[in-house]
């Protein structure tokens, strides 16, 4: 492959759109320190190995077909869909969706209510788990917190809407252990000042204190939410 070639394919990677992604921070209140439930990342993955995160990913069509059990907050779903392409009530659940399952992916969890019927079968797809369980994913217990976009410079890039929910919210679990293949090697509970001192991106140590502000603020609906990205090689912090 000759160079020009070569830096074409790096900047048609550089300036690739943000994948649509969604992360919760699930956290235990019943402790005086709150905790919040966090997972280190295989070192086989290209994209941040070894750094301690929070469950999350990419939104999936799946996502948008699945049965919920509650609706998403309006104010939630308004500040979900400020500065999306093709906002719809549709896509702002989407979101929702994304972080409930990719929590469950990666740590068994369950978020959502039981006892209110069968969620529809989606077949060969993560809810199936969901259906199997009698689980309705809950969306009114999801608190939209931040979103944060990856900088330009990475191959890899996420539009990220980063949502926080009480561990009491889980409405199944399944036996998980964490592997060398799995996506998580190591998942852990922890205070969320001591949750600053892992080796972690720099975007979650924002998303760890705009998470402290809102539960000073007692998870208040009405705050507004942060939007991080990059912009002429500074980081910008914008209010939706």
């Amino acid at each position: 492959m000759n160079e020009q070639l070569a830096s074409a394919i790096d900047k048609t990677m550089i300036r690739s759109t943000p994948f649509d992604a969604a992360t919760l921070l699930l956290v235990n209140f019943k402790n005086k320190v709150p905790t919040v439930l966090m997972g280190k990342r295989n070192n086989r993955h290209s994209f941040m190995p070894n750094k301690y995160v929070f469950p999350g990913g990419k939104v999936e069509q799946s996502d948008k077909k699945v049965n919920v059990g509650s609706t998403l907050n309006i104010v939630v779903e308004e500040q979900l869909l400020k500065r999306t392409r093709n906002p719809s009530p549709i896509k702002a659940r989407s979101f929702a969706l994304a972080a409930i399952r990719e929590t469950f992916e990666e740590t068994g969890l369950m978020l959502g209510r039981k006892n209110i019927g069968t969620p529809p079968l989606i077949p060969n797809t993560t809810w199936e788990h969901f259906s199997t369980f009698g689980i309705f994913p809950c969306l009114d217990c999801l608190h939209f917190i931040a979103r944060a976009v990856t900088p330009p410079e990475y191959p890899k890039r996420f539009d990220t809407r980063f949502f926080l929910a009480d561990v009491m919210e889980v409405g199944h679990s399944i036996d998980f252990l964490t592997t060398p293949n799995t996506e998580f090697t190591d998942l852990i509970w922890v205070p969320l000042q001591q949750a600053k001192t892992l080796d972690i991106p720099s975007i979650t140590e924002k998303i760890i204190e705009e998470a402290e502000i809102r539960i000073a603020s007692k998870l208040s609906p009405f705050l507004s939410v942060p939007f991080f990205y990059k912009k002429r090689n500074s980081f910008v912090r914008e209010l939706l």
